[in-house]
């Protein structure tokens, strides 16, 4: 992953966009759908080339331990990333699909890192 795009993920309306579709992927529409897209598959992507590379011995284990981490607690305790996960998860290889189906378990959906679930949401 390149600063370039955790900058692009958070700058300007892109950040709301992030906490839109995290909030609620399933209602996005439009530009923002397409947005939210394509910032968490140059997301997921980077994370891919970690894993495979760690899973053919090119890197230690940590480097997919330290995303994993990222994904429980920013991202995947929220229900729009799973939505998005699982309406995008097939263009990603078995071995990811594994992965990130392992970090869920593991996440504590009570989380909320970003502060954006309401109350009636979780």
């Amino acid at each position: 992953m390149t600063i370039e795009h955790i900058r692009g993920m958070v700058d300007g309306d892109n950040r709301d966009v992030i906490i839109k579709g995290l909030i609620d992927y399933d209602n996005l529409m439009g530009r923002d759908k397409i947005t939210f897209d394509h910032l968490m598959i140059g997301l997921m992507t980077a994370i891919e080339a970690k894993i495979v590379s760690n899973d053919i011995g090119l890197l230690d284990d940590q480097q997919p331990d330290g995303f994993g981490l990222y994904l429980r607690t920013r991202l995947l305790p929220y229900g729009g990333m799973q939505a998005w996960w699982m309406d995008t998860k097939d263009l990603f290889s078995p071995i990811v699909q594994s992965w990130v189906a392992s970090q869920i378990a593991k996440t504590d959906m009570e989380s909320n890192f970003l502060g954006i679930k309401s109350s009636a949401s979780g």
